[in-house]
């Protein structure tokens, strides 16, 4: 079975975002869309 995961970021902060990763990293999903990233320090 194909899993997909959208998840909305909001333009996390760095300290966030890090927990984000850690989050799907975790995780077996095959598509991964992440929705409302941005040019900032938590998005790099």
């Amino acid at each position: 079975m194909l899993s997909f995961l959208t998840i909305n970021v909001q333009a996390a902060a760095p300290a966030r975002a890090q927990r984000l990763l850690t989050w799907l990293l975790d995780r077996d999903d095959h598509v991964i869309i992440l929705t409302e990233t941005s040019n900032g320090p938590g998005t790099h």
